[in-house]
């Protein structure tokens, strides 16, 4: 390691860059309102429900190529009530953008 920054055998080649965070949290209004009104993101995808049902989104703009999404529950059941009561809130997962999937 050099620097403090050791590199993934082949991971360098495939690696474009981070497409989004996304965050899970209980209440999805009021952290949208923190993070439009203390941080001044910009809303760039409304309030969605994937088509598991169990979950929507909202998405902001963290510059030009990168996203936040906020992930909030719906209703009482399903993976992201289930990751809240065990881990709580915050970071869920983080997604890259790659030159190949396979």
């Amino acid at each position: 390691m050099k620097d403090g920054k050791e590199k993934l055998s082949g991971f360098d080649t495939i690696y474009k860059q981070i497409d989004h965070i996304a965050l899970a949290v209980y209440d999805i209004e009021q952290a949208a309102a923190l993070f439009t009104n203390a941080f001044q993101l910009d809303l760039v995808m409304g309030l969605s429900c994937p088509p598991d049902g169990v979950h929507t989104n909202l998405v902001f703009s963290l510059g030009p190529q990168n996203e936040l999404e906020l992930m909030g529950p719906r209703g009482g059941k399903g993976f992201l009530i289930d990751f809240l009561k065990k881990h709580g809130e915050g970071f869920h997962h983080l997604a890259l953008e790659v030159t190949d999937i396979d």
